[in-house]
């Protein structure tokens, strides 16, 4: 079994992962530990299950006895139809009259959406684990590479390198990362498409309804989680994301317009015909985070920490709630018989 690096002793790992199987030298840890000449960690993002599958369409995945030096990992972040299905979910809970307030919490774990979001959470820390702790590249993707595979290496990016933590180098990863690489904003957030008409014949994106999904979104969400346990280490505060997430869907912006670098530039000229959402956000004083420290630093917190932290954002998820459910500033007295409850 290899030897943690100098800096880090096995028992910084085992609290760091959470497996306290280190000290014990039982083969469980060995998925903390890279294998004796492993020059390479591969995190194939899908389930297993899914990559398997996903041979019948031509993606499949890497056959390791053909890479020398290299082991394979499986990360199980569902793929955009299960966020979809659950991103529904959450909104019925969250946006209906008649939720159960008594069983609130089981509706919310019930939507599967803070699942998915601790499963991203837990493949970005621990593609940061490999490349900070143990200095070993990783390659990570998953089908297409510009859905799963761009949200947990734009996360990573946040928890390695504290540039991307202001508001100038998060608006740099995230056109790199998602813009750059080919994330579909049009197809997945279906901006200005309505239903077909078949009785018209009238054309519209309803072939295009099941590639659906809030998968930016979703990846603002993984974003605020690491903000609201770290406020001081990122330059921006939830205000920024919460307002960045709604931008996602208004098309007051152009960054996030058409599906490619070559529709945006090209085709639409959107950079010369609208105006930026980054210089917007930057306009906002509240965006900024009047508590941010600036850090060289690497923001590798335990992973227990962060997944069993994480929280529904209710800034964003009951914006449109018709019941209320945030903290109020002041507690309002309420009369019971004789007695005045403040």
């Amino acid at each position: 079994m290899a030897e943690p690096p100098p800096i880090y002793p096995r028992s910084v790992l085992e609290q760091l992962t959470g497996d306290y199987t280190f000290s014990s030298g039982s083969s469980k840890s060995d998925g903390w530990i890279p294998e004796p000449g492993c020059g390479l960690k591969i995190l194939d993002l899908r389930p297993r299950a899914a990559a398997m599958a996903n041979r019948t369409g031509g993606y499949g995945y890497e056959n390791t006895s053909n890479y020398s030096n290299t082991t394979l990992q499986f990360c199980n972040i569902q793929n955009i139809h299960a966020v979809r299905d659950s991103y529904q979910k959450l909104c019925n809970v969250c946006n209906s009259k008649s939720t159960s307030d008594v069983l609130w919490n089981t509706l919310i774990e019930d939507t599967r959406w803070l699942a998915h979001i601790r499963t991203i959470l837990a493949a970005s820390w621990e593609t940061a684990y490999w490349v900070h702790v143990w200095r070993m590249p990783v390659l990570v993707h998953c089908s297409h590479g510009w859905d799963r595979t761009s949200q947990v290496a734009c996360l990573a990016q946040l928890l390695l390198d504290p540039y991307y933590r202001t508001r100038h180098g998060f608006s740099v990863m995230v056109q790199k990362d998602f813009m750059s690489f080919g994330h579909p904003f049009h197809l997945r957030c279906a901006h200005g498409e309505g239903r077909s008409d078949v009785k018209n014949n009238s054309h519209s994106s309803s072939s295009d309804e099941g590639q659906i999904s809030p998968i930016f979104l979703q990846y603002l969400d993984c974003v605020y989680q690491l903000v609201r346990l770290y406020p001081s280490a990122f330059e921006f505060n939830t205000q920024y994301l919460l307002e960045l997430s709604f931008h996602i869907y208004s098309c007051r912006f152009g960054n996030m317009l058409c599906d490619t670098e070559r529709e945006r530039e090209i085709m639409a000229s959107i950079r010369q015909r609208t105006y930026s959402v980054w210089d917007y956000l930057e306009s906002k004083p509240e965006c900024l985070n009047q508590k941010y420290v600036e850090s060289e630093g690497v923001l590798l917190m335990p992973l227990p920490t962060v997944l069993r932290n994480v929280k529904l954002w209710t800034e964003r998820h009951f914006a449109f709630s018709p019941k209320p459910s945030t903290m109020l500033g002041s507690s309002l007295p309420i009369s019971n018989g004789n007695h005045s409850l403040e």
